[in-house]
């Protein structure tokens, strides 16, 4: 993703050394109450938003990074939220505008970070003894139906954010069925199942709401507890921007 990102920087920069930029950048303290929002999508390649934002957040976004893997700083960097509204001098791509964001988070935050290795107490996702039970997308294959009470997997980075939501932060299994066995600590989910490729397949939650029990018996995957090694992006500063 990253290596992507910066060929494309490359590529569509102004002139050569010249760092991809919003033509113009909105940044104002947010008075909103509504969950963060960012909108990089191709729908729009001018437009930009982000709202409701941290800095940790708009850091995870414009890097790539989950936001546990985001450290140091000040304290507001995890707190104090944001509004950001720009645009693009000419049509962008998704990933351009990411580059974007990454040059006005240097230029109004005055960001500037490292990375350093460290490990982290998470549930790692891993294939299961038996193997995994999906497949990667073929084409031809039957698109399976959504129904109530069910989620697509489409990937292991797509599901990894799912589970982060609903382990890591807690928040209610999105179905009914058999309780789990035991309450899952609240810890991060970081991918080791060495799966890649586009996936098209579905999972019943209706039967159980043990995600271990799930995980297990449709997709051949398991959770496990331990110290996983992750490289951290530490923020060496950040200051407030200036509204405007």
């Amino acid at each position: 993703m990253w290596s992507a990102i910066a060929v494309a920087a490359l590529v569509s920069a102004p002139a050569f050394g010249q760092a991809l930029a919003f033509e113009v950048a909105s940044v104002k303290p947010s008075t909103a109450t509504s969950s963060p929002v960012t909108g990089a999508g191709p729908n729009d390649p001018v437009t930009f938003t982000a709202h409701v934002m941290t800095l940790k957040l708009l850091i995870a976004s414009a890097y790539d990074v989950p936001d546990f893997q985001i450290s140091g700083g000040p304290v507001w960097a995890a707190s104090d939220r944001f509004d950001i509204d720009a645009k693009a001098g000419s049509p962008s791509t998704p990933s351009q505008k990411l580059v974007m964001l990454r040059t006005l988070l240097t230029d109004r935050f005055q960001l500037a970070f490292h990375h350093e290795q460290s490990t982290l107490r998470a549930y790692a996702l891993v294939v299961a003894k038996d193997g995994s039970k999906i497949h990667p997308a073929r084409e031809g294959d039957p698109v399976p139906a959504l129904l109530p009470g069910t989620l697509p997997v489409r990937g292991m980075k797509q599901l990894t954010s799912i589970l982060n939501v609903y382990l890591r932060l807690n928040m209610q299994f999105p179905s009914t069925g058999e309780p789990p066995l035991s309450e899952p600590e609240p810890l991060p989910v970081i991918d080791q199942t060495g799966l890649t490729g586009d996936y098209n397949t579905v999972l019943d939650l209706r039967r159980s709401r043990d995600w271990f029990v799930v995980l297990e018996q449709q997709l051949g995957l398991r959770l496990e507890a331990r110290k996983v090694p992750v490289e951290m992006l530490v923020i060496d500063n950040a200051v407030k921007p200036l509204a405007n």
